[in-house]
């Protein structure tokens, strides 16, 4: 049995879906299942991320062997249509479900593709991913959401559709193991649109304006610290802290500042920093919808807003950050409902899957 894995991320502990394909490969090896990357250190430098599918598919002819299953990243699962063995595409978040919401101005107006964007990217982008989602033998997602649209919008079986889990690092990390002094929200991601975080400023400003004195931590942010600080409200820029990268073992250091995680994202597949903090036992406030609707019960481990709705985000967050205890037991709740889900069973549960679908 010989998997064949394609992605435009390669096997890294250090990025989000390299880490999930990292584990992915230490398991096939710890079991004896060669496993073969196909990514961009393999292929020579392209132009244009258009070229990616193309250039890995050439690349696979060239192989000696063919694999007994293709397991492909939903962008490129087109170019993979028509080979012999078995084809798993990998979706970590749809992108037809990501452009839909993007074209209808969910992320606000000045998100919309351009008239440019809107007649290219379709062409390069969307084409492959809705031709691997229709044609793969199976489809591995990341969320019910996702799953729904899949079986939706391209006609799938539910047999068709797996959602996977995610695992969770080891953390030394408990609910009341949290900072003193003031109560400190921590933001944890990519400082962009699809995140929510015109939301989360707005949100900060609701609460200063009530006169909250709330400590701001944003990590993972990339981008220009003193840009981001400066969205926010004058008043509260000396207590927003920016960290635009940090190594992944300084993770559990990041939770530690921490008394509330908010994710205000609009689109996510199954947000590992989510899964982190709830294992990291902290308060966590989140958007409801994809990944985080499934980890989150609202009042059980977690509070949910509608996503995109500053007052809403604002009223969580006041809510948590004005009662310790309340913090304290949805702490508790996220971390206990998180117990066990390690990397080795994850990574163990996508394996069996994967050989279920090259054995069929």
């Amino acid at each position: 049995m010989r998997i064949v894995h394609v992605a435009e991320v390669d096997p890294s502990p250090a990025t989000g879906m390299g880490r999930v394909a990292w584990h992915w490969q230490r398991e096939a090896e710890q079991r004896n299942v060669p496993f073969m990357h196909i990514g961009p250190r393999q292929l020579p430098a392209l132009r244009h991320p258009a070229q990616f599918p193309r250039a890995a598919r050439r690349l696979y002819r060239t192989m000696g062997q063919p694999g007994d299953c293709l397991v492909v990243h939903e962008p490129a699962s087109g170019a993979f249509v028509g080979f012999p063995s078995p084809l798993v595409a990998v979706s970590h978040g749809i992108e037809r479900r990501l452009w839909q919401m993007q074209c209808a101005g969910v992320f606000g107006d000045d998100q919309r593709p351009s008239v440019k964007t809107r007649v290219t990217f379709p062409w390069w982008r969307l084409r492959q991913a809705d031709r691997g989602l229709r044609r793969a033998t199976h489809v591995f997602v990341l969320n019910q959401q996702d799953a729904a649209f899949v079986q939706d919008y391209y006609g799938r079986q539910a047999g068709d559709v797996t959602v996977l889990q995610h695992g969770v690092d080891p953390t030394p990390l408990t609910a009341e193991d949290v900072p003193s002094g003031l109560v400190t929200v921590l933001f944890l991601g990519s400082w962009i649109a699809r995140k929510g975080v015109s939301a989360l400023v707005r949100a900060a400003a609701i609460l200063a304006a009530e006169g909250h004195a709330l400590q701001w931590v944003l990590a993972g942010t990339g981008g220009d610290a003193d840009g981001i600080r400066a969205q926010f409200p004058a008043g509260i820029r000396d207590r927003v802290r920016v960290i635009p990268a940090f190594v992944s073992t300084g993770e559990a250091e990041v939770f530690r500042q921490a008394h509330i995680f908010v994710l205000p994202s609009l689109f996510e597949g199954q947000p590992l920093a989510l899964l982190q903090a709830m294992a990291s036992g902290r308060c966590c406030v989140t958007s409801d919808g994809c990944g985080q609707r499934d980890l989150i019960r609202h009042g059980v481990n977690g509070l949910l807003f509608p996503p995109g709705d500053a007052d809403a985000c604002a009223a969580a967050l006041r809510r948590c950050a004005t009662d310790a205890a309340l913090r304290t037991d949805l702490g508790r709740a996220a971390q206990a409902s998180v117990a066990g889900r390690t990397w080795a069973r994850a990574a163990g549960q996508a394996l069996d899957h994967i050989l279920r679908v090259a054995a069929r």
